[in-house]
């Protein structure tokens, strides 16, 4: 086939140069055949391009990124970030409320201003003017003047554990029982009434300034 019969068959709109119907039956179907291949090719082009974003998406570095405290952007441990709402056991759980404690109810007349102060930076902004009234300021205020110590009472050997229960999962709530004690200057013990502190806890991200990903949205204190 010469290749200007050539351009007749498998040029599109040069069907009517042919006279007999067969010629241009043969011309339209090589005209169709020569564009199947090309969507064809196309077709395998675009499967493997995406397949190649795809992989190339799974395989992306992430960066997150959060602001601290003081209000500066911070880059986070991705990992941990993005699995932070993940389920926390018993015992994790458990072990943010006994260190929120002690944070929150242990102190000196040296340290005071800077427990409360690390025990709020696990608080909810919203519920801290609540929070505030349920470690009992006032009380404290007047234990800092007397020069009193308060720390949570506690020996291994007697059994004199702070008792920690989970109430509820839906919201979070854990139950902590514990008994103080107030140390004057002199050294000289005085046993407090024992507490009560119910925790109410909202799960989010963790993060390294947060690395249980836990936060106080309510605290109430009752004399046990």
């Amino acid at each position: 086939m010469t290749a200007a019969k050539r351009q007749d068959v498998i040029e599109a709109g040069r069907e009517h140069v042919h006279y007999l119907p067969w010629g241009a039956l043969m011309s339209a179907y090589a005209q169709q055949r020569l564009v199947l291949w090309i969507m064809a090719v196309a077709l395998v082009l675009s499967v493997v391009g995406n397949c190649l974003l795809a992989l190339f998406y799974m395989r992306r570095e992430t960066w997150v990124f959060v602001k601290d405290n003081l209000g500066n952007v911070v880059q986070a441990d991705p990992e941990s970030f993005l699995r932070g709402n993940g389920n926390r056991d018993d015992n994790e759980i458990k072990g943010f409320v006994l260190r929120f404690c002690r944070d929150a109810y242990e102190f000196t007349p040296l340290d005071v201003r800077d427990k409360a102060r690390y025990a709020f930076r696990f608080v909810d902004p919203k519920v801290q003017g609540a929070v505030s009234n349920a470690l009992r300021i006032t009380e404290r205020a007047k234990q800092i003047e007397q020069g009193l110590s308060v720390k949570i009472d506690e020996d291994i050997e007697r059994g004199r554990l702070v008792e920690l229960s989970i109430t509820r999962r839906d919201p979070l709530e854990v139950l902590a029982v514990f008994s103080r004690m107030a140390v004057s200057s002199t050294g000289t013990a005085n046993a407090l009434p024992p507490i009560a502190v119910r925790v109410t806890l909202r799960l989010v991200p963790r993060s390294p300034y947060n690395p249980n990903g836990l936060v106080v949205t309510d605290l109430t204190t009752t004399n046990s």
